[in-house]
């Protein structure tokens, strides 16, 4: 009921407010203080004359908008929602690349913004707002039949993408960079902290995407059972996690129980790396930590639900087509 009431209709005011012209939206708008008013730009970041991340993916940017444009449209019927919705949708597409990737900001902006982004699961949010428009969820049922088959095709195409982006090691697949080349598909680097690397944490979304699609193909199948392989044989052991000046510290510790997985692993190493904004890459997440500002997931344990419960339930559901 509450997305039927005032609040959340005022929000969506808001919200189609700052919608860009075309279709996006910034992940830099404050939507506290009431509908964009004349003249306020639709992002808040860079300048006036050189504005920055105007549409974007990132941070959940333009896909968490139409989630909720969406529910608010099942309850409303309003012309204006679904007007935003289709808009955003088309935004969506448009942004596309022909291999199938998505950039983290459309219209392009240059440098690695432009690259196909899993970083922070850009990519698997776009394909996630795919995937509930093709199978009709009750939020989008809303959509004309051409436009869903505009959407399918970009759902196959993304899907097709991520497989041919996947790294490999020899005969084996591994995992995915959090960027992308736009042309080549191969491993770029972003900030000086975000080298060219295998990535411990936006593989996981990438795994759970692919491992919703109904009906794999065999492409899809291998590239998750490699998937899942890889994680289990590059755990990072030895480590505790504790609290140091009110800050998440990792100490050296043999006897710890603890299970992580590390944000980047070398490329051709597979070992983990810990670079730091400083630009060097250091072996060790002590010596990172020593001479770097924190305030960044060097390490994480999302890959611990997908090996345990998630390939369990993925196994089960393969069970009948094998």
């Amino acid at each position: 009921d509450w997305y039927a009431g005032p609040e959340a209709i005022a929000l969506s005011d808001v919200l189609i407010s700052y919608q860009n012209p075309s279709g996006g939206w910034s992940k830099h708008v404050s939507v506290d203080q009431g509908p964009r008013s004349a003249g306020v730009h639709w992002s808040s970041q860079g300048t006036v004359d050189h504005p920055r991340y105007v549409g974007t993916f990132d941070n959940g940017s333009t896909t968490n908008q139409l989630l909720f444009l969406a529910r608010v449209y099942r309850h409303t019927k309003s012309k204006k929602v679904l007007q935003s919705i289709q808009s955003g949708l088309r935004y969506i597409l448009n942004a596309q690349y022909p291999n199938g990737g998505w950039p983290q900001v459309y219209p392009l902006e240059g440098g690695y913004h432009d690259d196909i982004t899993f970083n922070d699961d850009a990519m698997v949010h776009v394909l996630i707002v795919l995937d509930l428009v093709c199978k009709r969820e009750e939020d989008f049922d809303l959509v004309d039949e051409s436009m869903r088959q505009e959407c399918r095709a970009a759902f196959q195409r993304g899907v097709n993408c991520i497989l041919q982006a996947q790294c490999s090691q020899g005969s084996a697949r591994t995992l995915w960079c959090a960027q992308h080349d736009a042309l080549t598909l191969s491993p770029s680097r972003a900030r000086a902290m975000e080298p060219a690397s295998l990535s411990g944490s936006e593989s996981v979304g990438i795994l759970k995407l692919l491992m919703a699609i109904d009906d794999p193909t065999q492409p899809i199948i291998t590239s998750i059972q490699d998937g899942l392989k890889w994680f289990s044989e590059h755990q990072v052991r030895g480590l505790r996690r504790t609290k140091i000046d009110g800050q998440d510290w990792y100490v050296n510790d043999p006897q710890s129980d603890q299970i992580y997985w590390a944000r980047f692993y070398d490329l051709h190493t597979q070992e983990p790396i810990y670079p730091g904004r400083d630009g060097v890459i250091y072996r060790s997440y002590q010596e990172l930590a020593s001479k770097n500002r924190l305030g960044y997931d060097y390490l994480t344990t999302k890959p611990k639900g997908l090996l345990a419960s998630g390939q369990k339930s993925w196994a089960k559901r393969l069970e009948p087509k094998r």
